[in-house]
């Protein structure tokens, strides 16, 4: 019996660490309802869940919402005072991945702005823009290129300040896009991605978008960093190794044209002269 508690506890303990590995996905402005730049409690666990397409306009541009899912705070002792302090499951402290796409003719980032940079960061040098000095790059390929980290600031903590009772806490993450999911798990916005359409379709030019690991890597502490989840529907991968990347697309950009003004006239005429022919 006593061996059996101890495979039992050790296999839950196995099963818990897998289900509480960090997540990275994306939204749109229509991923889910109330789901694109703020997510809240009941819509953070769908969106998770979504491996969303953003429909642009050729010419025009859509924003793809970058986000970390983290493991609820860990309970700790009771201080003596009747305050109860938290301590992080997980603090992501490198954020070196790029977003991958082989359909570099649809689209390209034009620009992408990291959520409360200045204090989660200290390196590039703590900005919200790309910084090249410190290997960050918008474009075609890749889309975009994160190479943010943190060395004596916070990183993208599981702190919130609706999932923390009071002020005794180690460190406090207290942006505003910050949610406490319905599923228990902490929702952080990490960036937000802008993307123009070059080349579109009527039917829609798709470009697959695939989160990748470069050079800078992903880590967290006291996380696990082998194992992250890229989207939804793929096993996790090691943030620990440049290369590794999701084998389902985590977004899809869609390009569509829309008719010229002229040609939508001609359409309306020909439609016009059908009608007069059959009341002919």
């Amino acid at each position: 019996m006593k061996t059996r508690s101890i495979l039992a506890l050790a296999c839950g303990m196995l099963m818990s660490s897998s289900a509480f590995a960090a997540q990275i996905f994306f939204t749109t402005s229509s991923t889910t309802a109330g789901a694109g730049s703020t997510l809240n409690s009941a819509t953070a666990p769908v969106a998770a869940g979504l491996n969303p397409t953003l429909t642009i306009t050729q010419g025009g541009t859509g924003v793809l919402n970058m986000w970390v899912k983290l493991a609820p705070p860990t309970n700790r002792q009771d201080d003596g005072s009747g305050n109860i302090s938290y301590t992080p499951s997980e603090i992501v402290i490198g954020m070196g991945l790029d977003l991958v796409t082989a359909n570099t003719t649809a689209a390209h980032a034009t620009t992408f702005s990291v959520t409360g940079a200045s204090t989660r960061f200290d390196a590039p040098n703590g900005t919200a823009t790309p910084q090249s000095s410190g290997g960050e790059s918008v474009g075609s390929s890749p889309l975009a290129r994160f190479s943010r980290g943190s060395v004596a600031k916070l990183g993208l903590s599981d702190m919130t300040t609706t999932s923390v009772p009071d002020d005794n806490v180690d460190t406090l993450d207290s942006q505003a896009t910050n949610v406490l999911g319905s599923d228990g798990n902490v929702y952080l916005r990490f960036a937000q991605v802008t993307i123009a359409g070059d080349i579109g379709t009527a039917a829609g030019n798709l470009a697959p978008v695939f989160l990748t690991v470069n050079s800078k890597k992903f880590a967290e502490n006291p996380g696990d960093s082998t194992h992250v989840f890229f989207g939804s529907g793929d096993a996790s991968v090691s943030g620990a190794a440049a290369g590794n990347t999701s084998q389902v697309a985590d977004a899809t950009i869609s390009v569509i044209t829309v008719p010229e003004p002229m040609s939508i006239s001609m359409l309306g005429l020909g439609a016009l002269g059908l009608i007069r022919r059959r009341k002919a």
